[in-house]
C-alpha cells in the first residue's frame, strides 16, 4: 500500500505539467539542446508512465491457477533523441528505466529453488529459478504478499503524429532486464512469521530473468496526458541448458500493460 501511495503521489505532482504527450517534443524545456533550425532535438526526462500488468499467452496451468493482483509498472524517460521529418511527424529514440511488480493472487507465492545446481554454476550471481506454489506447500499457512520485481532499461523507437493537441504514437522497444527479486510476507503452519518461503517474514534473492526482451507499444494523448498500451511477447524468465536438458528458470508467460503517460514539458 505504501508503494502504491508513493506512485500516486508522484503522478499527482506531475499532473500539472503539460506537453505534447507520448513521444512529445520538448523544445521549451531549459535543459534541451538548441539545435537551431535543425529538425533534430535532444530532451532529458520527457515523460513518466504508470500502468497495470496482466498475463498474456501464459502456460495453461500457470494461467488457470495463478494470475496477477495489483501488478504494476512505473517508468521514467531518461533521454530522448528525435527528428521531425515533416510537420506533425516525429521519430524518436529514447532511453527509459522502469520497475515492474508482479504480485500473485491470494493463496499463491513465488518460490525460489535450484533444481539442477544453477547457483553452483553461477556462484557470483547466486542465482535461482523461481516457481509458484500454493499455501499448503513448504510449511506456509498464509501468504500476505508475494511479489516478483524486475527492473528494466528500455530503448523505445517510436513514430508519432500530432494534429492539433492530439498525438498518436506507435513503436517498439528493446528491453534489458536486470535479475529479478522475490519478496514474501506470510505466516508458517506453526503460526510464526516466516523469513523465507519455508520460514519467514521477508525473502529477497536474485532470480534469473530473460536478459533481452522487447515490447510493442502504442499511445494516444491530448496535451500532456495520455493513455498507452504495450505487449511483451517474450517470457520474463530465461532457460538454462544443464547436462543437455533444458531447464526453465521460471513459469513461461508474457505480459501486457495499460496505463497513463504524462509529459513533463512546460
Amino acid at each position: 500500500m505504501k508503494k502504491l501511495l508513493s506512485v500516486l503521489l508522484c503522478l499527482s505532482l506531475a499532473a500539472g505539467a503539460s506537453a505534447q504527450g507520448f513521444g512529445s517534443r520538448m523544445a521549451d524545456v531549459d535543459l534541451d539542446m538548441d539545435l537551431g533550425a535543425s529538425p533534430f532535438s535532444i530532451a532529458p526526462i520527457s515523460y513518466i508512465y504508470f500502468g497495470f500488468n496482466g498475463l498474456a499467452n501464459a502456460e495453461t496451468s500457470f494461467a488457470q491457477s495463478t494470475g496477477f493482483f495489483y501488478s504494476q509498472q512505473l517508468g521514467v524517460n531518461i533521454l530522448e533523441l528525435a527528428v521531425n521529418p515533416f510537420p506533425g511527424g516525429r521519430f524518436s529514440l529514447g532511453a527509459d528505466f522502469s520497475a515492474n511488480w508482479y504480485q500473485l493472487k491470494k493463496g499463491l507465492f513465488w518460490y525460489p529453488y535450484d533444481p539442477v545446481g544453477l547457483a553452483k554454476r553461477h556462484p557470483k550471481e547466486n542465482g535461482l529459478c523461481v516457481a509458484y506454489e500454493s499455501v499448503d506447500a513448504f510449511g506456509v499457512q498464509e501468504v500476505k504478499r508475494s511479489t516478483l520485481s524486475v527492473c528494466t532499461f528500455g530503448f523505445p523507437l517510436t513514430f508519432s503524429y500530432t494534429f492539433g493537441r492530439v498525438t498518436m504514437a506507435l513503436g517498439a522497444a528493446l528491453e534489458v532486464n536486470l535479475n529479478g527479486r522475490t519478496q514474501l510476507k506470510g505466516m508458517g503452519t506453526d503460526g510464526s512469521n516466516i523469513s523465507d518461503t519455508r520460514s519467514g517474514k521477508f525473502y529477497s534473492k536474485k532470480i534469473y530473468t530473460n536478459r533481452l526482451t522487447f515490447d510493442i507499444h502504442a499511445g494516444i494523448s491530448y496535451g500532456g496526458l495520455g493513455l498507452f498500451a504495450k505487449y511483451s511477447p517474450l517470457p520474463k524468465f530465461n532457460k538454462e541448458i544443464s547436462n543437455g536438458i533444458e531447464v526453465e528458470c521460471g513459469p513461461q508467460f508474457q505480459t501486457w500493460t495499460v496505463g497513463l503517460i504524462l509529459g513533463l514539458g512546460m
